[in-house]
């Protein structure tokens, strides 16, 4: 009977492995093997507000190679992040009282001028409340940028090192 768990439990193993199931966030995703050195870069002005963020993200989260500009193996490009805020709730009177706040980007991971992985589009959004006048909301907004900025770089490293 033990011979049959024990067989049962490698199948499974087996099968599993070779579906291509892996959890999200461990080895080294779409980095090839080989590469030990990646320099993080920003392709415009609206990526470069959170390239520095997005470096040290990377730099501490890395496993098998560092961030780095010498000598570098490989590139991961921030893309263009984009930003809205708009209005999706109004009281009885039409003020606006709720608006959303969304920012979206990509990244691609290039060797020698040859995008070998791209993201595809990384979105996350969160809501601001209208309450306490312009400068309430403004600094709301400015918070949940933040905050938002945390998460889509989360995002982006998990599809980066989960290689979907």
């Amino acid at each position: 009977m033990r011979g049959i768990v024990v067989a049962a439990a490698l199948c499974l193993t087996l099968a599993l492995n070779g579906c291509g199931y892996h959890l999200a966030g461990q080895g080294r995703g779409v980095v090839p093997e080989d590469v030990s050195i990646v320099n993080v870069t920003g392709t415009d002005a609206s990526a470069r507000t959170i390239l520095p963020a997005w470096r040290r993200y990377v730099g501490d989260h890395a496993k098998g190679f560092v961030v780095g500009a010498d000598h570098a193996d490989a590139e991961l490009r921030l893309g263009a992040i984009s930003e809205s805020f708009n209005p999706v709730s109004y009281d009885v009177s039409g003020v606006a009282i709720t608006y959303r706040l969304s920012r979206s980007g990509s990244i691609s991971l290039w060797r020698k001028n040859v995008r070998i992985w791209s993201s595809g589009a990384i979105s996350v959004q969160g809501d601001v409340y209208a309450v306490g006048g312009p400068t309430s909301i403004e600094a709301s907004r400015a918070r949940l940028r933040r905050d938002l900025d945390r998460q889509w770089m989360r995002e982006a490293w998990l599809k980066l090192v989960s290689g979907f």
